[in-house]
């Protein structure tokens, strides 16, 4: 019991000193989670940039002690605290950018293979030509 708790205090104290660091210049960086999350999928619909999205805040999770570690080092050696911050964020980025495509790509497969390419193939049916967008027959249909 005594030492699971001296690992919770550790994990917390490390969380806090990335925190920190954070109030102080909290003014300057508006979002700090600016350029960690992985956005490839953004354009793909919400049936992908869900999953994507809970790979990121997994990742979030999973990167948090680490980049805590990481960046209450910097800030223990006397980092400036924008420093201090992108030392956080690129550890962070190492988890989030992973997750979030490792969720996401699962689901940009099933889109593909059961939405876009029985549409990609009906259009081809439809004009004779399978280049032409879907967008377009659907339009020249109204």
């Amino acid at each position: 019991m005594a030492d699971s708790l001296k690992f919770v205090l550790i994990g917390l104290m490390a969380f806090l000193c990335n925190i920190v660091p954070a109030g102080d210049a909290a003014d300057d960086n508006v979002d700090q989670f600016d350029g960690v999350f992985y956005l490839g999928f953004d354009k793909e619909g919400k049936f992908v940039q869900i999953p994507a999205s809970v790979g990121n805040y997994v990742g979030l999770v999973a990167g948090a002690v680490p980049a805590a570690l990481v960046s209450g080092g910097f800030h223990l050696f006397g980092s400036q605290s924008d420093m201090t911050m992108e030392a956080g964020r690129k550890t962070l980025k190492c988890f989030c950018y992973p997750c979030g495509f490792a969720l996401g790509a699962p689901f940009l497969t099933l889109k593909y293979v059961f939405w876009n390419a029985p549409l990609y193939i009906a259009a081809g049916f439809m004009d004779g030509s399978p280049s032409t967008p879907v967008k377009i027959n659907a339009q020249n249909s109204n």
